[in-house]
Formats: structure tokens, C-alpha cells, sequence
């Protein structure tokens, strides 16, 4: 059942920088279908519940990516190899058949690259043609996530990225990169992942391109299955782990004119 947490247990961690984290989750005698964009949300004894984007998926085995910003995240990065835990997935929806045209452009900030490290192998399995920007503060952390990339994306995904720092890549915030990106290449669509305030810039950006670009939003996520109603999306009908948690821009305006 969907709601209802299944048995797993940690295959592989890995932490690749000193702020991203890479766990790698095996469910226990089930085999996973879900795409880019699906989430999952994971069980630990005396803890809430934490979502997680699916960073990567191989049969019953999934990826996450994310950093340390609360006691279940600390606790995720210090399981090891054998650790048992729950996890419910996959919820939401794939926001792959939502994409238009051949040639896309993911754009990511921190640990929304999560959910575009997954989109990159599927629409490449798919023949599209894959840019993937990611931005991040620290130099120090682009360089060992972007060699981390190099090792486990298709190789024909473009990566660029940019720091704040401006001490790797471009000098910059993603959004920067993005747009100047898109104005050269011009995309067939851009999907994105990030901070709200960054999504806000993004779209302002890519509207100004005639760009109506695909937004990944972040609301909290109790039950996960649309029955407590926790996370609506602000300003809309719409249920991020029902409905989302990918949407169209012009279709969820109302979530980024209200006050945060």
C-alpha cells in the first residue's frame, strides 16, 4: 500500500563533499517503478518523517541526494551499510510526459539537482537531448558534486555549474547561468528545482524568453498519499504529493505571489 512505509535497508552512503550526501536504498522484496520528479518518504524510530526526491532508481534499489539541515537528515548521513528504516514509495507524479520537445534544460539549486540527476538518465533513455545547470555557494562542494556527476550521468548530458563563491565554474547563481544559457541555445523547455526564492527568479527570467517553464515545489509532506491535506500548494487546489509535485509555472502563479 502506498501510505503504509516498507521494509529497507541502506546498500551504499557516500558523502561527496563536505555538504552532499549520497544514500543509496534498497526495499526489501519489492521492485520499484516510478520517474523524475516522484518522491519517497523515509521511517526512522523517534523521528518525523522525511521527504526525499529519488536522486536515481535501479529496479528496487533507490538514490537519494541531500544534505544535513535537520536531526533526520544528520541521522540519515551517519547510517552505514545494513541500516534498517521505512520508506513509502513512490509518491507524486513523473513530470517526464509533461515535457515538450527534444532538447531540455534542468536547472537546480542545492539538493533540487536531486530529482534532475534521475530526470537526466530517463530523457536521455528517452533520446532527448539533456543541459543540466546546477548552482551551489561553495566552490569546494561544486567541484567534487560536479566530478561526482561526471561519474554517474550519461555522457552526453552538457553539465554546467555555477557557485556564489565564484571560485569554480561559472561566477554566479544558477538562474544567471540558466538564462544565458537558454537565450544562446534556446530550449525546447526548462524544468527546475530549487529554493523558492530561485524558482521565483527562474521563471521571471524564463517568461521573459517565452519560456513557461516546468517548477518542482517544496511544501510539507506529512501523510503522503492526499488525505490530511497538509500540503497544499498556496493559493491553489492542488496537493503537492497528489498533484505534484511538478507543475507548470502558469499553472500555480498564486504559490509564489503569496507570503511566505
Amino acid at each position: 500500500m502506498k501510505g503504509v512505509p516498507r521494509p529497507a535497508v541502506v546498500e551504499r552512503t557516500e558523502r561527496i563533499s563536505q555538504t552532499y550526501y549520497w544514500l543509496e536504498i534498497r526495499i526489501i522484496e519489492d521492485v520499484i517503478e516510478a520517474g523524475p520528479g516522484q518522491f519517497l518518504v523515509i521511517w526512522l524510530p523517534r523521528l518525523k518523517e522525511i521527504p526525499m526526491s529519488i536522486a536515481a532508481l535501479n529496479n528496487n534499489t533507490i538514490s537519494i541526494f541531500f544534505k544535513v539541515v535537520g536531526k533526520g537528515t544528520q541521522r540519515l548521513a551517519k547510517l552505514s551499510p545494513g541500516s534498517r528504516l521505512g520508506v513509502k514509495v513512490p509518491l507524486g507524479r513523473s513530470f517526464t510526459g509533461m515535457v515538450n520537445g527534444d532538447k531540455i534544460m534542468l536547472v537546480a539549486g542545492g539538493t533540487g539537482l536531486a530529482p534532475m540527476i534521475f530526470a537526466s538518465q530517463r530523457l536521455v533513455e528517452s533520446g532527448k537531448q539533456v543541459v543540466l545547470v546546477w548552482g551551489t555557494p561553495s566552490s569546494q562542494d561544486a567541484e567534487k558534486v560536479h566530478s561526482f556527476l561526471k561519474r554517474i550521468l550519461p555522457g552526453t548530458v552538457e553539465v554546467h555549474v555555477a557557485t556564489d563563491d565564484c571560485g569554480y565554474g561559472f561566477c554566479g547563481t544558477a538562474v544567471d547561468l540558466a538564462y544565458e544559457l537558454a537565450r544562446r541555445d534556446k530550449p525546447s523547455d526548462v524544468v527546475s528545482a530549487g529554493p523558492r526564492p530561485m524558482l521565483a527568479s527562474l521563471v521571471q527570467r524564463m517568461r521573459g524568453l517565452n519560456i513557461d517553464p516546468i517548477v518542482l515545489l517544496e511544501e510539507e509532506v506529512r501523510c503522503g498519499i492526499g488525505m490530511c491535506g497538509s500540503c497544499i500548494v498556496r493559493g491553489t487546489p492542488f496537493l503537492l504529493c497528489v498533484d505534484g509535485p511538478a507543475f507548470r509555472y502558469s499553472s500555480v502563479v498564486p504559490y509564489f505571489e503569496h507570503k511566505i
